[in-house]
């Protein structure tokens, strides 16, 4: 009975009531042996795994939902609406775990048997389909997950409204696909839509409007506008810190996006400040080798390389590269963005031979899995360039460099920063062509060092599971 009803107030209490009962929650499994948690009903322990999901502690949810899951094969067999019930929680779990494959064959399962029973339009079946979209996310899968989720939207939008909370999460999850995909301006229309629909249905401080306004940031940096970013990040940080803690996965996230704004604006020190501390929750937290503590050691890398502090950077980059290889692959978008940002800190150190090698392997994959007009595709086109004209090989610069000016322009317009940088980087590769001498390091732009992606938990998190 104390179990139950502990799971029930974490499940349906407000943010910071449920975060001091998940201590006591977690005292409870603590004082069971594992006979006892298999006699416990398998509803208490989903309820309870979900909970400490909730707030972060996904391995000790794991290990609950597993049991749940075995219960449910033995009990109702492998097809049961309540396996595949189950199957799906495990699934999510091992993707927030950074086990994106597992998840993915347990979720097409899933979907698979979901359609097979009830249909393509019920709403059990809707959901699969977003779980799914959303790990394919994960996975780097970007056109996959659209497709899939403009899916899961439209069925939600006739048989929910526009209005509803799986509608609006579908939106937000579509729009952070599109996002990767480069679509800024359709993902900043849908972001401001959705913050508008948070604000006005469930209030300024309710945690999907924090959501909203902290994946609107993440679209604004993407377009440069970080002024406007750095006020919505500093309220989201604000409110999390209040109402959720400083040590929750949320606030977490929330200081790390903030300090990604304060790196593109230039604010090196206050940036590495708050990376650091970042960095050393998520070892805490989640272990050294999760995604989310790889993301934070790339972060406060590229802001030591800033700071000019290349020898460290470089050993920590190098680190982030070789886990990205062995958790995600070596085509992974988390994986090339190492290898791009580890070319930056070779580059700044004067051995441009190597960097070009990795900037050729960066910008081939990137070509072959994003397509030849992905903001990311021209940012490796552009870093190529600028190493090449290091290296004295001023035709091949000009030409890739007025390549990269010419997606820019059609792409971002003529005054956007990155389109600035893009004329500059030509002007300068055209006159020291002129010149024919090695280039002046102080009029040269150096690559770009791409930041980590700060991926805010999406309103998705709403939907059924």
């Amino acid at each position: 009975m104390t179990a139950f009803v502990l799971a029930a107030s974490i499940i349906s209490t407000d943010q910071v009531i449920r975060v001091q009962l998940v201590n006591h929650v977690q005292h409870l499994l603590t004082c069971w042996t594992h006979g006892e948690r298999g006699r416990v009903h398998p509803e208490i322990l989903a309820s309870l795994g979900m909970a400490l999901g909730s707030v972060g502690l996904h391995n000790d949810a794991l290990e609950l939902l597993q049991l749940v899951l075995t219960r449910k094969q033995l009990d109702l067999g492998a097809d049961h609406s309540g396996t595949l019930w189950a199957m799906g929680n495990v699934a999510n779990t091992l993707r927030e775990l950074g086990q994106y494959a597992r998840a993915e064959l347990m979720l097409r399962e899933v979907l698979e048997k979901r359609q097979r029973g009830l249909g393509p339009d019920h709403r059990d079946t809707i959901s699969a389909m977003g779980n799914l979209a959303t790990t394919l996310h994960r996975l780097g899968r970007y056109d996959e997950a659209e497709l899939m989720e403009r899916e899961v939207l439209d069925k939600r939008q006739r048989c929910l409204g526009p209005d509803h909370t799986y509608t609006i999460a579908a939106k937000v999850n579509l729009a952070e696909t599109l996002l990767r995909l480069g679509r800024h301006d359709e993902a900043e229309l849908m972001g401001r839509e959705v913050l508008e629909k948070c604000q006005r249905g469930r209030g300024p401080d309710h945690p999907y409007t924090i959501s909203a306004k902290m994946n609107l940031a993440e679209t604004l940096c993407e377009l440069a506008r970080y002024d406007e970013a750095e006020l919505l990040e500093r309220e989201v940080l604000h409110k999390r810190q209040r109402s959720l803690g400083p040590a929750h996965p949320d606030t977490i996230l929330a200081m790390g996006n903030l300090a990604r704004t304060l790196h593109q604006l230039g604010r090196y020190d206050e940036a590495e400040l708050m990376e650091r501390e970042v960095l050393e929750k998520r070892q805490r937290g989640l272990g050294p080798d999760h995604r989310y503590t790889i993301s934070a050691m790339g972060n406060l890398a590229g802001t030591l390389c800033e700071l000019g502090r290349y020898n460290e950077a470089e050993l920590m980059l190098r680190e982030v590269l070789e886990k990205g290889q062995q958790k995600l692959g070596h085509d992974h978008p988390d994986t090339l963005l190492a290898m791009s940002n580890l070319a930056f800190i070779i580059y700044q150190l004067g051995r441009y031979d190597e960097a070009e090698l990795m900037l050729r392997e960066v910008l081939e994959k990137r070509q072959r899995g994003l397509g030849p007009d992905h903001p990311y595709t021209i940012l490796a086109m552009g870093n190529l360039a600028s190493t090449l004209c290091e290296l004295g090989r001023y035709d091949e610069a000009e030409l890739m460099g007025r390549e990269v000016l010419d997606k820019r322009q059609r792409g971002l317009g003529p005054d956007h920063p990155h389109t600035l940088l893009a004329m500059e980087n030509l002007d300068n590769t055209v006159r020291e062509q002129a010149q024919c001498h090695p280039p002046d390091s102080s009029e040269k732009e150096a690559p770009s060092h791409h930041r980590s992606q700060s991926t805010s938990p999406s309103l998705g998190s709403a939907s059924p599971r």
